[in-house]
């Protein structure tokens, strides 16, 4: 959009994330994806971690708030998404939620973090082909106090259920789809810090171009269903009611 203020296309983003969310909620059922990828994205919401005010610590939606996504390796596509902390109760409610959207038996990669173990034996159980990449990095000394890691410097593949096939155990597609949701993210920050809303938040991850990717006429029936919500009106001039 050129030529509109900053706040007008904030204000518009999560109103056409609602309309990508219900899309993606009914539409992205029964995938045929063979190869999936899962990765978290850091963000926050409010004010970052450490400058959350004594009353509002530990409670979600003030401070660290964590975007987990499953990318299908040969689409592009995001099978799903959840919006959480970093912990157990995000896993199994991404995991159970990919499981629910598929049609076959997938390979599954994800990266080390533990919790993902349960949460892909519950959703899947014995049905997957499962494996952790996980990622070696250099001794950095800041790497605790910042916010970005320290330089990876090797990998190291562990099965975990089923026969994953080594070759195929890359998330190099997984990065890329990270940082356009994080750009995305760091754009709305003025938004979700404003207003500590982790429901913005989510709307403006189901607007990420990247959910959408390969989906052109997805996306265009997203925009329109937002353009109908947003002027109020119902275009039925050309169609007839709906069963």
């Amino acid at each position: 959009m050129c030529d509109v203020a900053f706040n007008t296309v904030l204000k518009l983003l999560p109103e056409i994330g609602k309309a990508c969310e219900e899309y993606q909620r009914r539409v992205l059922v029964n995938l045929p994806c063979k190869r999936v990828q899962c990765d978290e994205i850091w963000s926050f919401c409010y004010a970052k971690q450490k400058n959350v005010p004594a009353d509002k610590k530990g409670q979600f939606g003030f401070g660290d708030v964590w975007t987990w996504t499953a990318l299908c390796a040969d689409t592009k596509l995001i099978c799903s998404w959840q919006i959480g902390t970093r912990g157990a109760s995000t896993a199994y409610a991404l995991m159970h939620d990919l499981e629910a959207r598929l049609h076959d038996r997938i390979q599954l990669t994800t990266d080390g973090h533990r919790v993902y173990l349960d949460a892909v034996e519950s959703a899947f159980g014995s049905g997957i082909d499962y494996s952790m990449l996980v990622k070696m990095y250099g001794n950095d000394a800041e790497s605790e106090v910042r916010y970005s890691p320290a330089e990876c410097i090797g990998t190291r593949v562990i099965p975990i259920i089923g026969q994953p096939n080594p070759v195929s155990n890359r998330n190099a597609p997984v990065s890329p789809a990270n940082n356009s949701g994080t750009c995305c993210f760091h754009a709305s920050t003025a938004s979700t810090a404003n207003s500590g809303s982790v429901c913005s938040h989510a709307r403006i991850a189901s607007a990420n171009p990247c959910a959408m990717k390969n989906c052109a006429d997805s996306a265009a029936q997203a925009m329109s269903m937002a353009a109908t919500r947003i002027d109020g009106a119902v275009h039925s001039t050309d169609h007839g009611p709906t069963s």
